[in-house]
């Protein structure tokens, strides 16, 4: 059985990002190094490069507008679940919230000067908080309407946070350092609820479960990590080889991880520690809809590609290159 037709039969993945920033080189003015998504509103959007937002429409390929704020460069971005807002982080650790469709900015959020880079970002389930981290600075959460910090959960890690994720009910929040460490807080105190701790590595991406009960790890041991929260116990430990995992996601079920580094993504039954399937090329990200019917994925050609799941087949392109120098 082909890849896709395994995939479609499963059910979907449903709605999830894999990003793999580390993956790419940002050393070129069109790479590419950071993807989000909206289906609710059809777009597609990613860091081409240092300086450019390219966001296009998902149905059409067009290329719907191309984002830049007075040579500010971006380090990494998120849609907003409604798809309205798109949060964009900077290296000197501010956040600009854009308007996708005119690229205006709607309100810029301030971190203290003495901090740098945003590492990651994300918005609640429901869109109404911001989560951001990066290189020694505490993890905040701000109100998107107003910008105000809402919390600056503590204890804060010295070191640089690569991965954030709200769990689905949005009373939690996962981070993963470069100690190692994966921490749980709570939302609504700030407070840190427990810590895991992989065998070796920094933490580069961790993910929840649909139901909110577990948690997928990925670190520089170039391990998969799959944990129950309930009693913080490892359930699973998936050897990646010299991938190093820098994006995860669960299937809708939770019995399926998928995950993505370097040149490939990996699909796991993580129960059984196996392997279903390998998908050579790109590896940048992986994004399956809502209904299950389409891929995303994000390449180190710098071309995010839309798949059909049923026939394996490629249905459009975006490419950073043709959107940054259209004559090329």
């Amino acid at each position: 059985m082909k890849w896709h037709q395994e995939l479609a039969q499963r059910g979907g993945l449903g709605l999830v990002v894999l990003l793999m920033a580390s993956a790419v080189s940002c050393d070129h003015w069109a790479d590419l190094s950071s993807v989000s998504v909206s289906f609710q509103r059809n777009q597609v959007a990613a860091i081409c490069g240092h300086y450019n937002i390219c966001v296009w429409d998902l149905r059409t390929g067009k290329l719907n507008r191309r984002i830049s704020l007075e040579n500010k460069q971006f380090s990494a971005i998120a849609f907003s679940p409604n798809g309205r807002i798109l949060a964009a982080g900077h290296p000197d650790a501010s956040i600009s919230l854009l308007d996708p469709g005119t690229g205006a900015k709607v309100r810029k959020i301030e971190v203290p000067a003495k901090y740098t880079w945003v590492f990651t970002i994300v918005f609640s389930p429901d869109g109404s908080k911001l989560a951001a981290a990066g290189q020694g600075w505490p993890l905040r959460i701000w109100d998107v309407n107003t910008g105000a910090v809402e919390k600056e959960l503590q204890p804060a890690p010295s070191t640089a946070t690569f991965a954030l994720a709200f769990s689905p009910d949005g009373t939690t929040i996962a981070s993963g350092s470069d100690d190692g460490l994966i921490r749980l807080f709570s939302v609504d105190s700030g407070k840190l609820r427990s810590t895991l701790q992989p065998h070796r590595g920094m933490i580069r991406a961790v993910a929840f479960s649909a139901d909110g009960r577990l948690l997928a790890s990925g670190s520089e041991g170039s391990s998969v990590d799959v944990w129950d929260l309930n009693s913080g116990a490892r359930l699973s430990e998936l050897q990646t080889g010299s991938v190093v995992p820098t994006a995860l996601a669960f299937s809708q079920d939770s019995s399926v991880v998928l995950s993505a580094g370097a040149d490939r993504v990996r699909v796991w039954r993580w129960s059984q520690g196996s392997q279903l399937m390998s998908l050579q090329g790109g590896g940048v990200g992986l994004l399956d809809s809502p209904d299950g019917k389409y891929l995303i994925s994000g390449g180190t050609d710098s071309v995010v590609r839309l798949w059909d799941v049923q026939t394996g087949r490629e249905i459009r392109h975006f490419s950073c290159y043709r959107a940054v120098w259209p004559w090329t």
